[in-house]
């Protein structure tokens, strides 16, 4: 499978998602979804059938494979950060998906997961039939920073989501973040939509 590298000011369908809107060092994203392919499956599978297994597999030959990115390798984040569920969805769903994708990705290339930095404060339903403006209103206010932590001494951080549709939840993230530290932030997502 290939891997999908987008650097944020490049002429790309998946950067020009994010142009104007925030700052990202790059993207990189592993299945692209299509109508009725095996990425689509593969998400399906991690994210609705509770298959982690299946995540966490793919996640591994995502980390493999950015592993054999020189560009990557030569600007690695210092932490993966996954996107963060609302505890009522954790609780729904059993487990976080973004959290299985970022577990296999450190397993290949040895960066840490930080699990708790970010914190999910309001609950939203269910994105996948939203368009482009609801999906933008939805994701206003819904994370927090864990005051826990300081990230004055830290460069990179790699935001680790499953699926990147409009951007709007890696926006509502990089914002947050943003606000409180001028921290370079790049993206790793599973796949993504075009």
């Amino acid at each position: 499978m290939p891997l999908y590298e987008e650097i944020f000011l490049s002429d790309s369908s998946l950067a020009k998602t994010f142009w104007g809107r925030t700052r990202l060092e790059y993207i990189y994203a592993y299945l692209k979804l299509e109508q009725q392919n095996i990425s689509r499956k593969v998400l399906h599978q991690l994210k609705y059938k509770k298959n982690v297994e299946v995540g966490n597999l793919v996640a591994q030959q995502f980390g493999r494979c950015l592993m054999s990115n020189d560009r990557f390798i030569l600007d690695m984040p210092h932490f993966l950060v996954p996107v963060p569920l609302h505890p009522r969805k954790l609780l729904q769903r059993g487990y976080n998906q973004s959290e299985i994708i970022a577990e296999g990705i450190s397993e290949k290339t040895g960066i840490p997961v930080l699990t708790d930095l970010l914190l999910r404060v309001q609950y939203n339903k269910s994105q996948t039939t939203m368009n482009r403006h609801e999906r933008w209103d939805s994701s206003k206010d819904l994370f927090e920073l864990n005051d826990r932590y300081d990230l004055e001494a830290l460069e990179h951080i790699g935001i680790v989501d499953d699926v990147i549709t409009t951007g709007a939840t890696i926006e509502a993230i990089a914002n947050t973040i943003h606000q409180k530290y001028p921290i370079r932030l790049s993206v790793l997502s599973l796949a993504f939509t075009s």
